[in-house]
């Protein structure tokens, strides 16, 4: 299933970002103390989706997602290799996605290390384009635009303690947490503050 986080996943997501990200990025250890720290700080601005068994179980994939501007930012997306090539980084993509509309956000933008060739091809099996090359980051840019889908109806209800988003196409529909407050970055000028390195 995919869910919001809940405060239990915090361990289980910086596990992910440990053994998944930290190593293929150029600049932080894997056992670097203050990682649990920036990962919680890094959290805390936006929202973040979970995979998972149950919503009780720890997460075993991650995206964390920050809305500026009408910018959809994909921050940080991991999968454990046990359900790799499994669909689930892609609908972690696409409920992200998803939300940036609702949010009427008309771009994705995000960055993936220079050397991750693997990365690079998800990212463009999904539309997402090479928009430039960031040397200070060892890192390329990519995007994608964010269409609106006329197919989407957007119902909302009210649930118990929290409002139920409910999405309907054709025969398909799903319900997922939702609160407010998710989506709010800082502010700033461009979308190059959005990009922080591991």
């Amino acid at each position: 299933m995919i869910r919001w986080k809940q405060p239990r996943d915090i361990k289980g997501i910086v596990k992910l970002v440990r053994t998944q990200l930290v190593p293929k990025s150029p600049w932080q250890h894997p056992r670097d103390g203050r990682l649990h720290s920036e990962i919680v700080d890094r959290l805390r601005k936006g929202a973040t989706l979970v995979a998972s068994r149950s919503r009780s179980e720890e997460p075993f994939g991650f995206l964390h997602l920050i809305v500026q501007d009408k910018v959809l930012f994909i921050d940080l997306l991991a999968v454990d290799p046990t359900h790799q090539n499994r669909r689930w980084g892609t609908e972690l993509m696409s409920r992200a996605e998803e939300y940036g509309r609702k949010k009427g956000c008309i771009k994705s933008i995000l960055y993936v290390d220079k050397d991750n060739a693997k990365a690079q091809r998800f990212y463009s099996k999904l539309g997402y384009s090479n928009a430039q090359y960031v040397e200070a980051l060892v890192c390329y840019r990519m995007e994608k635009k964010l269409d609106i889908d006329p197919g989407w109806i957007w119902h909302f209800a009210i649930g118990n303690e929290e409002n139920q988003l409910q999405e309907t196409r054709g025969n398909r529909s799903f319900r997922e947490s939702h609160k407010s407050g998710y989506g709010n970055g800082p502010s700033a000028a461009g979308d190059d503050w959005l990009y922080r390195p591991l």
